[in-house]
């Protein structure tokens, strides 16, 4: 048997080929297209197995006969294949391929699975028709998609379609450059937007939910962030304006509009707005600090202290198109429209036939086919070793030593029971143990006792190195340490429980601080994925091209940065003190306990907050001692109140100083939006309670005379002669004011107009797409469009991307002459070249089973009872089609199921079992590691002791488990369906479908909720809470910043504060903006049981408020407490007693001194001075008592 096929080396296509001994080998052919000369010949060419790991059967070189099943692992492994459709295609340094179809093609790459395809270098792709496109690639999940450079994409059907893309979920998908999806996509009829991150550098959390914009961020399920720079946290909130922030469950966004109320100054500098609700539906903002500069939010304490000293006074009132294809559909006389199909078509493929060799000449372009001679045998089919003529190890079938196991290849050592070695140079020590690949090995650490491991402690390599127990190492990687993973070229795995995946990702601590001499240290938990991540230390992850986490940290995105138990989420990101959150592109936080939500935003102050893009958070807490805003008139007590708000934690930003293009620094500031009406003293205000206060005419004169009053709060038309009433046809961009020489405010025009949008001359348009000319060439950001003239001169292409011209399309033309034992017959017909030839094989060698001396399944190789199965190893059992099972005890039994390492099952359909006790039992579903299992359909499993219970569900890292439908956790637990978890022991309890919970220990016990940062918690349904150590009891509140907890409810028909004397008006503006719905946003904590224990935070560069329900900064209630001043400075009031009191029966007129004089000879009484008394109405008859106490005016007297 086994010896009608011989491996042979071609030298003009630098690979090890599987044919017939008829033939003679010669090395002069190209890959055509040749079929079989017969039916029978053709079945019998089925197992090709290559020495040097390049693989050269390709679908255009092997056609109808290339193998289904197969494993090929490194330079010089052992490659095992049957049946006859599906091809396998190796190439580059060390590639490793297993299963039907699998393809690894580029240096250290690694494709597991049927149909797994890896094409990049360091690309991994592990699972049933997975794809991994791109240098550095990897994709894991049945169909999962990674197409790019440093993409990474994890979970059933994922998608990371562009370069530094992650998708993680279930049918997650990343679509933009540099983004972050974390979440399952699922089908629902409520769900009219494109899930996914689609926006470069944009970030999705949660379920369904969508990142458009640049640097968008959206976090919770549904959430939806539309715009450049814009932010959504929480259950269905939406933020589609730029640079803005939506906080909170259903929180929406719109564009600040109008001018600052009371200051009537234009939104300038306004950059965005921050939302906490939506219209109907609002927040109050809880734990204030009080404001200090104009821009900072303000308090109801301070609006107390102006109200009580102004409340009586105001009241209250062949041309190429874009896609690449050519106008001409028939280039070349092929037919097609397209350079590359057009080459396809021209050229004639040639594969190997039954026994004979195929060789290719470059210079002639001629292909020869040669027969091998023929021999015959017993001995074992579908098995073939190349030693290249120098006998090693292993040459009589005895490398394996270790009850029940198995050593296939040169030198290959099975040292262990039940273990498997397969390929040159493995070697397995550990019990129950799996070495595939070139150099592969597993060891034992030397602290390990040297006792039977049991059936719970094997490792796997495949084709890296492992020492240690129930570890895992795939590709050129390194794991030491028990219960560890590597994956990737040069990836290292240093610790227990820690895993690497990626190339050159490492995971763990290196170097001295890990002696193996006195055993491992405690270093545990680190996962560590994509290209050149690491996780160092205990419990950390990183996540992303370059990413890097210590301790406890957790860094999410193309060179993230996170140390010292910090959490730093998107590219570039940066957490870097202790209790860090910095969340969004290059966003920094270099200050204790910091937050920064938004890119490019940041943290410098001790648990200080930035929200929103490019907001920075650099203002210190202004302590008990601190300076802020207060009105001067304030009694004692209300400045006693004020004082009791001032800021103990840093501020809250949502903006910040930036460098303009002539040097000088301006400020980005946002709007808070939708704010309730505040009722304690640390309570924002909103701008319906200014405008209770703020009821004072103004006066406004124009320079061609006339005087204009109106009342604070009254509209006042500007107008001009434009007629055009479209807001697009005409900007601001080239106007402004500025206050002259005089104190006037003079409107000024700019000498050069910039700005202008379009350019038409004649049929010539020029814009931001480009140049259009009606019925001319045209170069647009669409394409290029020659207008149908022929494309001319058009050099010889040489790149594989360049275009060819039709002399290159004439010359590809090949031949194909017979060699020697061979006859050609040509179809012209089909295009199509048939040659015949007999064969025969040698003896195998380098392949030892060693079952202890007692046979059990599969010793009559009859373990493969499936159509074109494949069962290798001690009761190896591969029953269903297209099936593999290699591996002590593993079982494939369902379609296209793949199981490897001791008693491995896979019995779903499309299934993908990896590592010993590995099951994989749902449809469509991967589970990798010792004893994981994913028993959902379309679920992943990945870790020791990973768990993906329900359909579409996904568990990564050791102990990780998903009990719930569309549960995604890294690390932690999902007990509820449509849930994201990220962080050592995070948990989405039963009772909370819907729910995002990121950073270790961070809970979520009700539906709709999202918390991001370790120790947080969510109590009630739709809360949101970011920041360390954060909590949420109220229905739909939100906490912002590290130990901030929101615990007051929605007030509905609750009393807010409200000044006296308030008009019925001003009162029903107030009672309209009540939050109705949601609980508190708050920004610090109260201890309800001790007034003493609280903390709160300044929220600073706010913009002017607008709306009823808007928040109001400094400025405003500055200007507010002035006009209320103007009012007292006109006002008569009371005299006032010793005691500082007022004297209502005293009224003192404050005019010159009143001087009387009597006329001693006419008697006549004159008075000089004091205050005139006008528009005194009459008293009538005064000398009626009953007038006695009413004013006489001087016409009484005549």
């Amino acid at each position: 048997m086994n010896k009608i096929y011989r491996v042979i080396w071609n030298a003009s296509i630098g690979a090890w080929v599987a044919v017939s001994e008829l033939a003679k080998s010669q090395t002069k052919t190209k890959s055509l297209k040749i079929s079989a000369g017969s039916k029978s010949a053709s079945n019998q060419l089925r197992l090709i197995m290559t020495v040097m790991g390049v693989w050269v059967f390709t679908g255009s070189a092997f056609a109808d006969t290339a193998p289904r099943t197969v494993v090929a692992a490194g330079n010089g492994l052992t490659a095992l294949c049957a049946g006859a459709s599906d091809t396998l295609q190796v190439s580059g340094l060390n590639p490793v391929a297993l299963g039907c179809g699998s393809k690894a093609l580029g240096d250290y790459s690694t494709g597991i699975g049927f149909r797994a395809r890896a094409n990049g270098m360091a690309a991994q792709a592990m699972g049933v028709e997975t794809d991994a496109v791109g240098i550095y690639a990897l994709a894991v999940g049945y169909a999962a998609q990674a197409r790019g450079q440093s993409t990474t994409s994890l979970g059933v059907a994922s998608k990371a379609m562009a370069d530094n893309a992650i998708a993680i979920g279930s049918r997650a998908i990343a679509t933009g450059l540099n983004a972050i999806t974390l979440g399952s996509s699922i089908t629902d009829p409520t769900v009219t937007w494109t899930v996914g991150a689609s926006g470069v550098s944009s970030i999705a959390i949660g379920q369904n939910n969508a990142a458009v914009g640049t640097n968008a961020i959206a976090i919770g399920q549904k959430s939806q962030s539309n715009a450049t720079n814009a932010i959504a946290l929480g259950q269905g909130s939406i933020s589609s304006v730029n640079n803005s922030v939506a906080l909170g469950a259903l929180t929406t966004t719109t564009a600040a509009t109008g001018t600052g109320f009371s200051t009537n100054q234009a939104l300038t500098n306004v950059t965005g707005v921050v939302s906490v609700g939506s219209t109907g539906a609002v927040r109050r903002i809880q734990n204030l600090a009080d404001g200090a500069a104009d821009s900072d939010a303000t308090t109801v304490a301070q609006l107390k202290s102006l109200g009580s000293n102004v409340g009586t006074l105001i009241g209250g009132s062949t041309s190429l198109n874009a896609d690449g294809t050519l106008t001409n559909s028939n280039i070349g006389g092929t037919g097609q429209s397209t350079v590359d199909a057009a080459i396809k078509a021209a050229t004639t493929k040639v594969v190997a036939g039954t026994n004979t060799t195929v060789g290719f000449d470059a210079a002639t372009n001629t292909f020869t086919v040669n027969a091998t001679a023929t021999a015959a045998g017993t001995e074992p089919h579908y098995y073939s070793v190349n030693d290249a003529g120098t006998q090693g190890a292993n040459y009589n079938n005895d490398g394996a030593t270790g009850v029940n196991a198995l050593a296939a290849g040169i030198n290959a050592k099975a040292n262990a029971k039940s273990s498997l070695a397969v390929g040159e140079n493995t070697q397995v020590n550990v019990d129950y143990s799996t070495a595939l690949g070139h150099g592969a090995a597993v060891s034992k650490l030397i602290t390990d006792p040297n006792v039977d491991d049991g059936t719970n402690a094997p490792s796997l390599a495949l084709g890296g190195q492992v020492t240690g127990r129930t570890s895992v190492a795939i590709g050129r990687a390194e794991v030491k340490g028990n219960s560890s993973y590597a994956m990737g070229d040069n990836a290292k795995a240093i610790g227990h429980g820690v895993i690497a995946i990626g190339s050159n990702a490492t995971a763990g601590v290196e170097g001295d601080q890990n002696l193996f001499s006195n055993g491992l240290s405690q270093t545990k938990g680190s996962t560590a994925i994509g290209y050149s991540s690491s996780a160092k230390g205990t419990n950390s992850l990183a996540l992303g091209a370059t990413a890097y986490a210590e301790d406890y940290s957790v860094a999410v995105g193309s060179g993230a940065k996170a140390i010292d138990g910090s959490f730093a989420f998107g590219n570039n990101t940066q957490a870097l003190q202790r209790g860090a959150l910095a969340v969004g592109e290059s966003a920094k936080v270099d200050a204790y306990n910091g937050t920064a939500l938004g890119s490019l935003s940041s943290v410098s102050q001790e648990d200080g907050v930035a929200l929103g893009s490019k907001s920075v958070a650099d203002r210190a807490a202004t302590g008990l001692t601190g300076v802020v805003y207060s009105n001067a008139f304030a009694s004692a007590a209300d400045k006693a109140a004020v004082d009791a708000t001032k800021a103990d934690l840093a501020a809250v930003s949502v903006g910040g100083n930036y460098l303009k293009p002539d040097g000088s620094t301006g400020i980005h500031r946002r709007q808070i939006t939708n704010l309730a009406a505040g009722t304690q003293d640390s309570d924002a205000v909103n701008v319906a309670q200014l405008n209770a206060l703020a009821q004072t005419a103004l006066s406004f004169e124009g320079n061609t005379g006339g005087v204009v009053s109106k009342m604070l709060g009254e509209k006042i038309d500007i107008v001009g002669g434009m007629s055009s009433v479209d807001p697009t046809a005409a900007s601001a961009e080239n106007i402004r004011t500025t206050k002259n020489a005089n104190g006037q405010l003079e409107v000024q025009l700019a000498k050069n107009l910039t700005g202008l949008e379009s350019m038409v001359v004649g049929n010539s348009t020029i814009d931001n797409t480009g140049l259009t000319i009606v019925g001319g060439p045209s170069i647009t950001t669409g394409g290029i469009n020659a207008g149908g003239s022929v494309i001319s001169n058009v050099g010889t292409g040489v790149a594989g991307t360049d275009a060819v011209n039709v002399d290159q399309l004439n010359a590809a033309k090949t031949k194909v002459t017979a060699g020697s034992n061979t006859s050609v017959d040509f179809d012209a017909a089909t295009n199509t070249y048939t040659v015949n030839a007999t064969a025969a094989g040698p003896e195998s060698h380098y392949f030892s089973v060693n079952d202890g001396g007692t046979p059990s399944g599969n010793y009559n190789n009859d373990g493969a009872t499936g159509d074109d199965a494949l069962a290798v190893g001690h009761n190896a059992l591969a029953s269903g089609v297209n099936s593999s099972a290699l591996g002590n005890g593993a079982e494939a039994t369902a379609t296209k199921a793949v199981a490897v390492g001791n008693l491995a099952i896979a019995s779903g359909q499309n299934t993908t079992a990896l590592g010993s006790n590995a099951q994989s039992t749902g449809v469509f579903s991967t589970a990798i590691g010792a004893n994981t299992i994913a028993a959902g359909q379309d679920s992943f499993a990945m870790g020791s002791g990973a768990e993906a219970q329900q359909t579409y569900s996904l568990a990564i890292g050791a102990g990780a488990k998903s009990y719930a439908e569309n549960g995604v956790t890294v690390g932690g637990s999902i007990k509820s369906a449509h849930s994201v978890g990220m962080g050592i022991d995070s948990l989405v309890d039963v009772n909370a479908e819907g729910s995002v919970a990121i950073g270790d220990f961070a809970n979520v016990l009700n539906k709709n909720g999202t918390v991001v940062g370790s120790n947080g918690e969510i109590n009630a349904d739709n809360g949101s809470a970011l920041g360390s150590g954060t909590y949420v009891n109220a229905k739909g509140g939100v906490a912002l910043g590290a130990g901030s907890g929101a615990t007051r409810d929605a007030t509905g028909t609750g009393a807010v504060y409200t000044p006296s004397n308030l008009k019925q008006n001003d009162i029903d503006s107030i009672n309209a903006t009540k939050s109705n719905q949601f609980g508190a946003v708050s920004v610090g904590y109260r201890n309800a049981n001790d007034p003493t224990d609280f903390q709160t935070r300044q929220i600073v560069n706010v913009a002017a408020g607008t709306e009823d329900s808007d928040a109001v900064n400094v400025a405003q209630l500055k200007a507010a407490a002035n006009a209320a001043q103007a009012g007292l400075d006109f006002a008569v009031k009371y005299d006032a007693n010793t005691d500082g009191s007022i004297n209502k029966d005293s009224v003192s007129l404050t005019g010159t001194a009143a001087v009387s004089n009597k006329d001693p000879i006419t008697g006549d009484i004159t008075t000089t001075g004091g205050t005139s008394l006008n528009n005194v109405a009459t008293a009538g008859d005064y000398t009626n008592v009953a007038n006695a106490s009413k004013g006489v005016n001087a016409g009484d007297l005549n």
